[in-house]
């Protein structure tokens, strides 16, 4: 098993939304090969934190690079 963690800072506005707007629109959804997933918002208002916290599980490293080469990820990054 591979966990895999991110934390990264939101745009404030992309596609004319803010960034908590953009935050509802996210994919929830498992991909292949993913065990488990999870995301936490930040609820401080802190200008040093993180915005978002991402952790997720996949059964292998290959994966892992499935996942992000997949194009719904490559969409839900680019929107971040």
């Amino acid at each position: 098993m591979v966990k895999h963690i991110v934390i990264w800072q939101l745009k404030e506005f992309v596609e004319g939304t803010n960034k908590e707007e953009n935050v509802d629109r996210r994919d929830r959804g498992n991909m292949p090969g993913m065990r488990h997933i999870e995301a936490a918002l930040n609820f401080y208002n802190e200008t040093d934190a993180a915005d978002v916290i991402l952790y997720s599980e996949f059964d292998s490293r290959h994966d892992l690079e499935d996942y992000q080469s997949h194009p719904v990820h490559k969409v839900v990054k680019n929107t971040y």
